[in-house]
């Protein structure tokens, strides 16, 4: 197969793969990591930054898609718009949030693990039993903490990025973004360090492989090189920049 030849695409992989390994080998990282914010309490959990981040996840996400639809109703109007996003554009976006976001993370993941949040376990003064990352458990009902709803939400921002030309930028700030929600998301306790590793690489990986299926595969609808901000297709989605 093509795609995993890609050398971006084996580095995302073998990342994902490595962390994998570490998590499941060293299950109690993720409490030494959640002790780093708790003393009495998470103490962090009401404080401005962490309740900004968290509040703007829902208004990040559905601007975006919003954003992007309009911006393809206006090309679509004015042939000459300067933002480049045709329906292929818009799909690839829709899907990786619905596939990633929804389907795998919030469905699939959140709705059958069963892990209890940091601030439910035992160790940090609650009442519920810690269980590794990618152990099912019976502790909590559909909204379980593995994996971290909001970090796949934040790290939509990775699709952002592939609609600038200056990726390697583009890519520095999407990372800063989701990197910030969850660490927000750990300082109030709400998610392990691996929730929000594992939604990293699930929306990682997912927008990898869908801007190959669907947009790379598709040079004849890619935008001219003169466009200020466009989708290009290059092998160089998220690890590498031209």
């Amino acid at each position: 197969m093509k795609y995993l030849k890609q050398k971006h695409t084996q580095m995302l992989l073998g990342c994902c793969l490595l962390s994998t390994i570490v998590i499941i080998a060293f299950p109690k990282l993720d409490i030494l990591i959640a002790k780093l914010f708790y003393n009495n309490g998470f103490f962090l959990k009401d404080s401005l930054w962490v309740q900004f981040l968290y509040h703007s996840v829902p208004l990040f996400s559905a601007l975006s898609i919003l954003s992007l639809l309009l911006i393809w109703i206006i090309n679509r109007t004015l042939a000459n718009g300067r933002l480049y996003v045709t329906g292929r554009h818009f799909v690839f976006a829709f899907l990786v949030f619905g596939i990633g976001s929804g389907l795998i993370v919030n469905t699939l993941l959140k709705g059958n693990f069963g892990r209890a949040r940091p601030r439910d376990i035992v160790e940090f003064n609650g009442t519920k039993q810690f269980s590794p990352a990618f152990v099912i458990s019976d502790q909590v009902g559909k909204n379980s903490s593995f994996s971290s709803g909001h970090a796949a939400a934040a790290f939509f921002s990775l699709v952002l990025a592939c609609f600038f030309r200056r990726k390697k930028r583009a890519f520095a700030v999407a990372m800063i973004y989701g990197g910030a929600v969850s660490l927000a998301r750990m300082a109030a306790g709400g998610h392990f360090f691996s929730d929000n590793l594992v939604s990293f690489f699930i929306m990682a990986i997912t927008t990898d492989l869908l801007y190959y299926a669907l947009i790379s595969q598709a040079p004849a609808l890619l935008p001219s090189p003169e466009l200020e901000l466009s989708i290009e297709a290059a092998p160089d989605l998220v690890l590498n920049d031209p």
